[in-house]
């Protein structure tokens, strides 16, 4: 097998298991969702996935599997169709545009960036809602929510260093 064709295959393979982990952290989402102090508020732990992977692998999470993520998660919540996927593409893209700024900053200012991002979420997610039911809800889940999202960042970015890190050594010792 060629180099080129052993690069093709990790890329492929990188793209078929950060699609079934984020599918795997949008199935978690949902059954956080029973815990009775998270009915209605359950962190956003896929859009902290899309996050790290986008921004640390980039290559890995084309739109369309994004997309389709999505999808699949509207589908299993029961969501308008589309909602989701619009909330999922609007956040890789703006992790992809804000991208190359990050890369040379700090990870105090990656995790503020992601907070902005999960702000602009919670206030599009705020307005479909509006939109779809014609009145205001409660808002207090909805800041619980993003407090939650943005106070687990921090420990997902920790343990996706560790991870790689793990990775590394046992690259290392092959």
């Amino acid at each position: 097998m060629s180099g080129i064709d052993q690069k093709n295959d990790s890329k492929l393979l990188g793209q078929v298991l950060a699609f079934v982990g984020l599918l795997a952290f949008s199935m978690a989402e949902n059954g956080l969702g029973y815990f009775p102090s998270l009915y209605g508020s359950v962190p956003k732990l896929s859009f902290t996935m899309l996050f790290v992977l986008c921004f640390y692998h980039p290559a890995i999470m084309p739109l369309i599997s994004v997309f389709l993520v999505g999808v699949v998660h509207d589908l299993s919540q029961s969501n308008p169709i589309g909602y989701t996927s619009a909330l999922m593409v609007m956040a890789h893209c703006w992790i992809m545009f804000r991208r190359p700024m990050l890369m040379q900053t700090e990870s105090g200012s990656i995790w503020y960036e992601f907070t902005i991002m999960m702000l602009a979420m919670m206030l599009f997610m705020l307005t479909v809602i509006v939109a779809f039911t014609g009145n205001l809800p409660a808002l207090q889940p909805l800041l619980f929510q993003f407090s939650l999202t943005v106070l687990m960042f921090p420990m997902m970015n920790w343990m996706y260093h560790l991870i790689m890190g793990f990775a590394a050594i046992l690259e290392q010792v092959r």
